[in-house]
């Protein structure tokens, strides 16, 4: 995948450019604001700025009813009723008062306990937080190592907790893995899916027809993973 931008009279967009072995021009606008693009292999540069101009009018209808949607979206407090998103369920929080802080889970619920009082969005959101960066470390450490295994890859990369904009992974040349804390809210398959596509990446650095080939030898369903991922927790 490539960073690009595209520049339509006095506007400017960021895109991801994806190049794959298909046969036409996809267009996606994801609810994160992110703009994908997949194009064929051979296609030019003239050529996928002459259907982005094609496109504009729709993909400014997208941008900007995305944008309502999202300054309409709720900001969490971190109060009891709320709702969270974990390995691909969805939980009712609840804060309840216990001189032992820390998170549990239990089906359907998880329980912040605070010592303080139990509105104080910014206590308990620092008690979340903290347990939550703990489940990254150990659900992506954990699915790591089985794709490495399952995979029989000889380099055993770095794992980094990292936030991201606009991706949910990426490969460092020095042999780390990024993954997006927010990837945690997805399913096991789409954590999976994404450590893959960043593993893929040692043995090819660029989206290429070899790259996908060996993606799709591996997750042969990925992009309809990607697409949900993207779709809901994007």
């Amino acid at each position: 995948m490539e960073q690009k931008k595209f520049r339509y009279g006095k506007h400017t967009y960021d895109y991801v450019l994806e190049r794959s072995n298909r046969k036409t021009f996809s267009l996606v606008v994801f609810p994160n604001m992110r703009i994908s693009l997949r194009v064929p292999l051979d296609a030019s540069n003239s050529d996928i700025n002459s259907f982005l101009v094609k496109k504009w009018t729709w993909l400014d209808k997208q941008l900007k009813e995305f944008n309502r949607y999202k300054k309409n979206q709720v900001i969490k407090n971190y109060v009891s009723g709320e709702s969270f998103y974990y390995l691909g369920r969805q939980y009712m929080l609840k804060v309840e008062k216990n001189p032992a802080e820390g998170v549990s889970i239990s089906p359907g619920i998880i329980t912040i306990k605070t010592r303080l009082g139990l509105r104080n969005t910014n206590h308990n959101k620092a008690i979340y937080e903290k347990w939550y960066l703990e489940k990254c470390e150990l659900v992506f450490k954990k699915e790591l190592i089985s794709a490495i295994r399952d995979y029989d890859i000889d380099t055993i990369p770095k794992l980094k907790i990292r936030e991201m904009k606009t991706r949910w992974g990426s490969y460092q040349k020095n042999n780390t893995i990024n993954l997006n804390p927010k990837l945690l809210q997805a399913p096991r398959a789409a954590i999976r899916y994404v450590i893959t596509h960043e593993l893929c990446h040692i043995e090819y650095k660029n989206h290429d027809k070899d790259f996908f080939t060996l993606l799709e030898s591996r997750v042969p369903n990925w992009k309809k993973i990607k697409d949900e991922l993207e779709l809901k927790y994007g």
